[in-house]
């Protein structure tokens, strides 16, 4: 259906005719808990590789279709195959035969950085955000971004509680520059606000929810960084 209404075929064409980028946040190839690989047997792992392999397939199919029609980034998640600390390294080429051919199709890091129309857009898969919610008295997402703004660090309980590279030089969860954008994926719900930067500048957070379970996107107008969820869920009578 996400394919449907991209292309207008929803009745939705002034909207999505607008759309410049999809930013596909992490977790998109196996959205299943941890906690239940630690119980499967090691004779279970051949199968389990199985679904995986056309679990990727599948997606490669899904992300080729919407390369037909716009720019798509996709980053790696916690449960994705990448490697599980971070930064977390793209997701190989080779695993996109179909998709890897557009141009328009950009496997990213996580974090991912990058800039449109003049602003800086940061955003993790939401293993930074997930930790500190973890690991103190803070309960909203939105919260937990806008400390780690304040602190000016993305990812503050690693490597603590959080893997991540061994780094000698510089920390580089250090945030030297504060983005118009921050956003963290994989949430519970969407939600969204303005806080101020260091500098009195607006900053757009944005909690995107876990599309598996919500069937919802965030949808963000770049001129005036006002940002809405679109669901996509069937509601039956």
């Amino acid at each position: 259906m996400f394919i449907f209404w991209l292309s207008g075929m929803l009745g939705c064409g002034d909207t999505v005719s607008k759309v410049a980028r999809v930013v596909i946040a992490g977790n998109s190839i196996k959205c299943k808990a941890e906690e239940h690989f630690s119980s499967i047997s090691l004779t279970a792992r051949v199968p389990e590789s199985q679904d995986t392999v056309e679990a990727v397939a599948r997606f490669d199919s899904f992300i080729k279709q919407i390369c037909q029609l716009v720019a798509v980034d996709v980053m790696p998640g916690k449960h994705d195959p990448s490697n599980h600390i971070l930064p977390q390294k793209q997701m190989h080429f080779c695993m996109f035969p179909k998709s890897k051919v557009y141009k328009s199709f950009t496997p990213v890091t996580n974090p991912y950085s990058f800039s449109l129309d003049n602003l800086r857009i940061l955003g993790t898969s939401g293993q930074p955000i997930d930790q500190i919610l973890h690991y103190s008295d803070l309960e909203d997402p939105l919260n937990a971004m806008e400390r780690c703004l304040q602190w000016n660090h993305l990812a503050p309980t690693a490597p603590d509680t959080l893997g991540c590279f061994p780094y000698y030089d510089k920390d580089p969860f250090i945030l030297d520059d504060c983005p118009h954008i921050f956003f963290t994926g994989n949430q519970s719900q969407f939600d969204t606000r303005i806080v101020t930067g260091a500098k009195g500048q607006a900053v757009r957070l944005i909690s995107v929810p876990q599309f598996s379970s919500t069937f919802e996107v965030a949808i963000l107008n770049l001129k005036d960084l006002s940002c809405k969820p679109f669901s996509f869920k069937i509601h039956t009578s």
